[in-house]
């Protein structure tokens, strides 16, 4: 009988300890999210509100002739930061012709930034959107955002890889991160080429100070 009150005291005292030790793990994890959002704010890097497009801002990479028609438009923009104008894109292609939007004026990211995200609103035949981003050491990355196609307006975000260069030479310098443009591969399973439509309305980045060397944060 005594040892199975011992028995039954000991257990007591292992649950305890587990939710204990649960809610000092749930209290960190609380204080890291509260740090995460402290240290990171949501940069701007273009809202298409003031910046001219034409279509000499879209290029053909891949495929035969094709066309393509780039506007600025205000009717429904995304419900974000009291938008008032967006870019429509549309393009006359086929599916795997690939196309790039080039900003109207250089995207570059001085802080450290963690992800990337964009506003889109495709057709339903829409289809891949990523963007090239060119690390502080001049090397070239493709961030896949996915699909465009969605019933309304929807927020794609990428975060970049550990691989992708940021953090400054040394203290002084200014080392930077770039968008060089946005690339639109077709969809469509039709033999020949369809008009395709979608929207891409604020780009921002999430972004901190480069005061710390780790990329894990």
């Amino acid at each position: 009988m005594l040892l199975k009150k011992i028995f039954i005291i000991i257990l007591l005292l292992f649950c305890f300890s587990l939710i204990t030790k649960s809610e000092e793990q749930s209290k960190k994890t609380g204080e890291y999210q509260k740090i995460h959002e402290y240290i990171y704010t949501e940069a701007i890097l273009e809202n298409f509100e003031t910046e001219i497009y034409s279509n000499d801002n879209l290029k053909f990479m891949e495929g035969g002739d094709r066309e393509g028609i780039l506007t600025i438009n205000n009717n429904y923009p995304a419900p974000v930061n009291n938008s008032k104008k967006y870019l429509g894109v549309r393009v006359y292609a086929k599916r795997g012709d690939l196309f790039k939007i080039v900003p109207a004026k250089p995207i570059e990211i001085m802080k450290y930034c963690k992800t990337i995200s964009m506003w889109v609103y495709g057709e339903k035949i829409a289809g891949e959107i990523s963007i090239l981003l060119q690390d502080s050491s001049g090397i070239n990355h493709t961030l896949h955002f996915g699909s465009a196609a969605s019933h309304g307006w929807k927020k794609l975000s990428k975060t970049l890889d550990t691989k992708i260069k940021q953090h400054d030479d040394y203290a002084g310098s200014k080392n930077s991160i770039k968008i060089l443009y946005i690339q639109y591969r077709a969809a469509g399973n039709a033999i020949y080429p369809e008009w395709q439509f979608f929207y891409i309305d604020d780009i921002t980045a999430s972004v901190r100070d480069k005061y710390m060397d780790r990329d894990d944060w």
